[in-house]
């Protein structure tokens, strides 16, 4: 069940990259959204580049099954074991995207992972506020290169946390 979970999430990712990176594509989607969330013209497997991505059809984005190939090193991720990521770039900006589940809870978690962020020099509080039950992202920036790191994290139905980072280099 947690691979179906992050596999949806990570087709959403991809969606908020492209929205993140400034990028709203055309004005009048081509089709309408499946009853999972993705776009029924998402890139299939037959797709695939030389690198193990999945394409998309613009060319512009890759969707991979683990961490996707230049996720910057300076932005380490708490466990990659059941990552899966995305890439795209758009008018000089390269958006990355990473998903995977984790065994504790979001607050600590979300927390864990904002202090490795910043730890490697990225700036902005890694203090973890919840607004209701949802804890709020937390972002975090580098000037060498121009970076934004967001991290994010939603309980799992049987427990544990859903992680995402969304990496912005320009």
């Amino acid at each position: 069940m947690r691979s179906k979970q992050t596999l949806a999430l990570a087709a959403s990712s991809l969606a908020l990259t492209a929205v993140l990176a400034g990028c709203s594509g055309d004005d009048e989607p081509e089709s309408s959204p499946s009853p999972s969330g993705s776009s029924a013209d998402a890139p299939s497997s037959d797709d695939a580049s030389a690198d193990g991505g999945v394409v998309s059809e613009d060319g512009q984005s890759r969707v991979y099954q683990s961490v996707p190939p230049g996720f910057p090193d300076d932005v380490p991720i708490l466990d990659d074991s059941e990552a899966t990521g995305s890439v795209s770039e758009y008018d000089g900006l390269t958006a990355f995207s990473v998903v995977m589940p984790s065994d504790g809870e979001t607050v600590p978690t979300l927390q864990e992972a904002a202090e490795l962020v910043a730890a490697e020099g990225f700036e902005g509080s890694t203090e973890v506020s919840a607004e209701g039950n949802q804890p709020q992202p937390v972002v975090l920036r580098s000037d060498d290169p121009a970076t934004t790191v967001i991290i994010s994290g939603t309980d799992l139905e049987g427990g544990g946390t859903l992680l995402t980072y969304t990496v912005e280099v320009s």
